[in-house]
């Protein structure tokens, strides 16, 4: 045996740097078993092993030179590898360096320990790092190159990295200086957004994870402890064990493993941050138990306090980065790049990566002191980026700026779709936030507006003194209001600087930029923006728009961009507040106005869009106003966005909620204007569509793994085309739409068109309208069958601010899961703002289709009951049989007599119409004294009634007429496209169509602790309502909510009648109703309410483009309270909406007293609209022809006589 083999050295200095040789390999083992050879006690383990409360988990250090394997070593293979040398041992592994002999490639490759591998656990782990890491490619992170078995071993291969750690370069230089530091960790974080991107979490980030490459690249290593977010993976960290290490450990995976996620490295990166830059750990040296208890109570000393001059940008990004609860971190890698990007631009230094490679090019001397970065050098790089940006703005003359589509859908099966080709030029650079990055490589000269108090005047002043400059930034700490301080003043602000960059301080406390409408401005601009963006370029984020909309019909924008090469959009938030939608009326959150000649490009990312009726500025006791609150998100807003012009458009990530329309595409355009949607989630409310497309605009849109769904508790719908997915006003060829996994709730019509007129209600006509038509294709989208989403009041959600909670979807289905990855992506937004849904792992799959509904119901009265074949003699045994969901066809001419007919709990939703051809009559029929008088009676279920003729009649030798429903707890009831008539009996008092049942366990349901009693629901649409009767009573404690819709109504009694219960002092439940489009004539007061004290809620009363008569001369509302007054009347009572016409007498309303007739006090029609400003009306000048009628009741004249020209436009149309 020779000296060399008997007496083998490693080399001097290893890879990364470390001092002094490695022991000598003491070889006693059978040298042709390589497992003994791999893992004999010889070769060093690192000396930072990550934390395993059980077992050892695995370290990576690299050498610097090649450690030759002993003599025995050589030739030795593992699968196509041949052994280089030694490089480390951690607990889980031995690492070695290797040649890949099929590509000739040098590769590290870590093997698994024999005496591990006998453990199924260990070897599970070893292979979930390498799936883990082969999920990655990404340059600032090692790539796994292959995973096998040999010789009975596990190995991985993966990329051998030339550098040194940052530990062994803080162990050299003690302290690194926080610029340089920072891009360290900007490029940290670029891996980490990829990392998130695959759903992957390190779990084990620290300086000796983080390579520097000669050239300055930054390398994430050791996947070792990485982890899935897929809930297939998730259980291989066992409850109990403590995976990572103490010093820069999170509490959370500290506490439990299974617990981390994205927000645990950023904690980790944090913790390696400030070691960095101070030379002292977070947690104090000690025990375990020691530094797991700092971690988790007790604050880093701040930074400042060892580096006195240290930049309080950093000071904030570690603050935040290191943050005990994961919530009050950074939610995303995302969101923690941009800041330390932006705090890069403070201090002069441009995080782009050729410059940090620059910056970073720098080797360790033997002393350990680093070659200085000084100023002149960064200044000399600052201006070469300078002149590369220009260069690159000089116009290629193979460049084709025209017909290329620059936002390649990544997870399109096919990219070579004939609507949206993509050429291959004209493709967006990587790891740059926008695709011209002019305006961050100037970032040391450009001139930065920022104040704790932002005020507009201050504003102004500061942009007039920066006017010549060509960048700018504006950092906003706290709301701004730009509503015009005099009435000279322009509303809003004009930026016109070539390139400008507005953001919010804090990303997660975002501050406001709101205009209001001020009618005392003699300006008077054509239209009012809050921002108005003239600059070439511009970044926005992390701020939110709202525009007040109040009184007025002015055109108004929260952003509007003229610029002419690029806009980005990050984390803001919009809303629209007192938003009439009209399809004349220009409101958006967004008006993109491209100017002539150019076509920019338009990123919108993980943004919010919202819309609200009302706006509700109240004052306490003081008189000092209380913080606006937003109401009614059902109608929603006008326009999210409005695009004239020629531009290209990518939204990803974004939620918007109902509006008139989600992009409106207004003038005309050229055939290349795509715009594409990626992961987005749309709620559709009253009138909703995703694309409405003006005369000439030519609109292109791709829209792939986006949702758009009703919310499910929609209760005002207009008609039968509120909720669209493409609104044309011109011909059939203009539209082009290429749709791609996306999922569609409730879409009442996928296309509608004006010019000529048609639609396509079904999903599976509009898919063949487009491949007819050559305009476009949508084969791999479905149609949900139930909500999507989590919450069954989302709306309501959205009223209160619970943004999150509003747009979580039923993230256990799998028809909502993305088809690319069901494990771990979602359909529609997965992140929005500061929230995300995918960094933590998404819970098991379940379906939420319900069970398929069995065949039709059919009742005929001429057979003879037959279950088999679903035939029934009778509605009564054709219900008995109903389980829920199911539809029950009359199939009958003429009338059909109805006895009470129970629906209860088992009943679930039942839909009652007509057999096709068939038109039968549903007459109420006699029952003995004593029993409930109503056609049906509905308790904890729902009916609905469909194209049917309905007459109730007098029954009890003409005492009674029945009601035609009458329902119990929880109970609905829908009339869709019915005629209902109420003939006239003996009694005194009219019947009620619909009525809500007595509370007989109004003590049990108001029990402490028992959850409340779900609202009744009454939907009338498109129905014609008539005779003896009154249409709404209510006489209990319970909630309802009533809509009636494009229905026509001529009764001798009131729409509501709302009483107390009892004696008259019980305070009357709430009562939410609509009536919209309605032509409503009565002989009795429509509105009638009693109460006997103010209700916990107001009665509210909506009422928008209707004509409401009421013939006698006598009120329109009446309200009887024994504490009647004004403000007790705004307590009681909400009426809101607008376009109304009134007919009555002078007084539009009463409010009396019953003990103290001193109280009473009566409006009129000026009065009215000053203590009720959201409901504005005027008064009907014109007769109705009939109500002029001299012979019958009036009721029964014909619908046509129930016009005059005064009322066009407004109430009823017939069909």
């Amino acid at each position: 045996m020779n000296n060399e083999s008997s007496n083998p050295e490693l080399p001097k200095e290893v890879l990364l740097g470390t001092p002094g040789p490695l022991p000598k390999l003491h070889i006693d083992l059978d040298p042709s078993d390589p497992s003994a050879l791999l893992f004999a006690s010889g070769i060093e383990s690192t000396d930072e092993v990550p934390t395993q409360v059980s077992k050892t988990a695995p370290q990576l250090v690299k050498t610097a030179e090649d450690a030759p394997l002993p003599n025995v070593f050589k030739g030795k293979q593992l699968g196509h590898y041949e052994l280089i040398g030694a490089i480390g041992k951690g607990g889980m592994a031995t690492v070695l360096k290797a040649r890949d002999i099929l590509l000739d490639r040098t590769v590290a490759v870590k093997v698994l320990p024999p005496d591990m591998a006998k453990d199924n656990e260990n070897v599970l782990r070893f292979h979930q790092e390498a799936r883990s890491a082969a999920r990655l490619d990404h340059e600032n992170i090692a790539r796994v190159f292959y995973c096998g078995e040999d010789q009975n071993l596990s190995f991985i291969a993966f990329e051998f990295i030339e550098g040194k750690n940052l530990r062994e370069i803080l162990t050299a230089r003690k302290t690194i200086p926080c610029e340089e530091a920072l891009l360290y960790m900007i490029q940290v974080a670029r891996g980490l957004i990829h990392a998130a991107s695959r759903n992957v979490v390190h779990r084990d980030i620290k300086p000796s994870n983080i390579i520097i490459t000669p050239t300055g690249l930054v390398k994430l290593v050791d996947m070792g402890l990485a982890r899935s977010l897929g809930p297939n993976e998730g259980g291989l960290t066992q409850s109990g064990m403590t995976l990572g290490t103490f010093d820069y450990i999170s509490p959370e995976q500290a506490l439990e493993p299974r617990d981390a996620d994205h927000r645990s490295d950023i904690y980790s990166l944090g913790c390696t941050f400030y070691h960095l830059i101070t030379g002292h750990a977070v947690v104090p040296e000690g025990t375990a138990a020691r530094k797991l208890y700092h971690h988790q109570h007790v604050k880093p000393t701040d930074p400042r306090v060892l580096i006195p001059d240290l930049p309080d940008g950093i000071a904030m990004l570690l603050d935040k980065m290191m943050a005990k609860l994961p919530i009050d971190r950074y939610q995303t890698p995302q969101e923690m790049l941009t800041d330390m990007e932006n705090v890069a631009i403070s201090l002069g230094i441009a995080p782009r990566d050729s410059q940090i490679r620059a910056l970073g090019n720098h080797n360790i001397s033997p002393t350990g002191r680093q070659k200085s970065l000084t100023y002149p050098m960064a200044l000399a790089g600052i201006f070469i980026i300078l002149a590369l940006v220009f260069m690159d703005s000089l116009p290629s003359k193979t460049q084709n700026t025209e017909g290329t589509w620059p936002f390649k859908n990544q997870r399109s099966a096919s990219n070579d779709s004939p609507l949206f080709p993509d050429s291959g030029n004209n493709k967006p650079r990587e790891n740059t936030p926008i695709n011209n990055p002019a305006i961050e490589a100037k970032a040391g000269l450009i001139p930065k507006y920022e104040s704790e108090e932002p005020t507009l005047k201050e504003l102004r002043e500061w942009l007039q003194k920066n006017k010549d400059a060509r960048q700018i930034e504006i950092v906003l700490s706290k709301d701004l209001d730009l509503t015009p301080e005099n009435d000279k003043q322009e509303p809003g602000l004009i930026i016109n600087h070539a390139q400008v960059k507005i953001r919010g301080k804090d990303s997660v406390k975002r501050p406001t930029l709101k205009l209001g409408y001020d009618a005392r401005s003699v300006t008077n601009p054509v239209a009012w923006s809050a921002l108005t963006i003239d600059s070439d370029d511009a970044i926005i984020q992390d701020v939110n728009i709202t525009i007040d909309a109040r009184s007025t019909d002015t055109e108004m924008h929260g952003i509007t961009f003229r610029g002419k090469k690029t806009l980005v959009l990050r984390r803001c938030e919009f809303i629209q507040a007192q938003a009439v939608q009209s399809e004349n009326r220009q409101l958006a959150s967004l008006l993109l106005d491209s100017p002539e000649n150019t076509k920019p490009t338009i990123n919108i990312e993980d943004c919010c869009f919202l819309g609200f009726e009302q706006i509700v500025s109240p004052l306490n006791d003081t008189g000092k106003p209380e913080p606006v609150s937003y109401r009614q998100p059902d109608g929603g807003g006008c326009d999210a966005i409005i695009k004239k012009g020629n531009s290209r458009i990518r939204i990803t990530d974004c939620v918007f909620g109902p509006h008139y329309s989600i992009i409106h595409f207004l003038g005309k355009t050229d055939t290349d204007n795509p715009v594409v949607i990626q992961h987005c989630s749309i709620m559709q409310g009253s009138k909703s569509s995703l694309i409405y497309a003006g005369s000439q605009s030519n609109p292109q849109v791709e829209m792939n793994h986006s949702l758009i769904a009703k919310s499910p508790d929609l209760l005002f719908q207009t008609d039968s085309d509120n909720a669209v997915l493409i609104r044309n006003t011109m011909g059939p060829n203009q539209t082009k739409y290429k749709g791609e996994e996306n999922r569609y709730y409730k879409v009442d019509s996928f296309l509608i068109q004006t010019s000529p007129p048609f639609s396509f209600q079904e999903f599976l006509s509009f898919q063949t309208q487009l491949r007819d038509t050559k305009l476009g294709i949508d084969e791999t989208s479905k149609l949900l069958e139930a909500s999507p989403w989590k919450n069954d009041q989302p709306l309501k959600l959205l009223e209160e601010f619970h943004l999150g909670q509003a747009f979580m979807l039923k993230d256990t289905a799998l028809e909502l899961r993305s088809p690319d990855n069901i494990s771990d992506r979602l359909i529609g937004a997965e992140k929005f703002l500061d929230f995300s849904y995918i960094s933590r792992p998404l819970p098991p799959i379940t379906s939420t289709k319900p069970e398929a509904s069995s065949k039709p119901r059919i009742v005929d009265s001429a057979e003879t009951d037959d279950p088999s074949k679903f035939v029934f003699k009778t509605l009564e045994t054709a219900l008995a049989s109903c389980k829920g969901g199911e539809t029950i066809l009359i199939r009958h001419d003429g009338n059909l007599i109805i006895k009470p007919l129970r629906l209860d709990k088992t009943a679930g939703e039942i839909t009652i119409m007509p057999f096709p051809g068939s038109k039968p009559i549903l007459v109420s029929g006699d029952t003995p004294e004593g029993i409930i008088v109503a056609m049906f009676l509905i308790n904890e279920s729902s009916l609905k009634l469909e194209d049917l003729e309905i007459v109730s009649r007098p029954i009890l030798a003409g005492l009674r007429t029945p009601s035609l429903a009458t329902l119990g707890k929880a109970g609905s009831i829908n009339l869709k496209n019915c005629s209902v008539t109420f003939e006239k009996s003996e009694a005194l008092q009219l019947p009620t169509i619909i009525g809500l049942g007595v509370d007989t366990n109004l003590m049990m349901d108001s029990m402490p602790g028992k959850p409340p009693v779900p609202a009744n629901s009454i939907l009338i649409d498109q129905c014609r309502l008539r005779g003896e009767c009154n249409i709404f009573r209510n006489r209990t404690t319970r909630n309802c909510e009533l809509q009636i819709t494009q229905s026509f109504i001529a009764i001798a009694g009131a729409i509501i009648k709302v009483e107390s219960p009892g004696t008259g002092t019980v305070a009357v439940a709430g009562l939410q109703a609509r009536i919209y489009k309605v032509s409503a004539f009565c002989e009795g007061i429509p509105f009638q309410i009693t109460q006997g004290k103010p209700a916990s809620t107001p009665i509210m009363l909506k009422v928008s483009e209707s004509l409401l008569v009421q013939i006698g001369a006598k009120e329109f509302v009446q309200l009887e309270d024994p504490n009647i007054s004004q403000e007790r009347l705004k307590e009681s009572v909400q009426f809101e909406g607008g376009r109304n016409i009134f007919g009555s007498g002078d007084k539009l309303l009463l409010a009396k007293s019953p003990i103290d007739i001193s109280k009473n006090f009566s409006l009129n029609l000026e009065g009215w609209n000053a203590l009720f400003p959201d409901l504005q009306g005027i008064k009907l000048t014109t007769s109705i022809p009939a109500l002029e009628t001299k012979s019958g009741v009036f009721w029964k004249a014909p619908l046509n006589q129930f016009r005059t020209d005064e009322t066009t436009g407004v109430g009823y149309s017939p069909p």
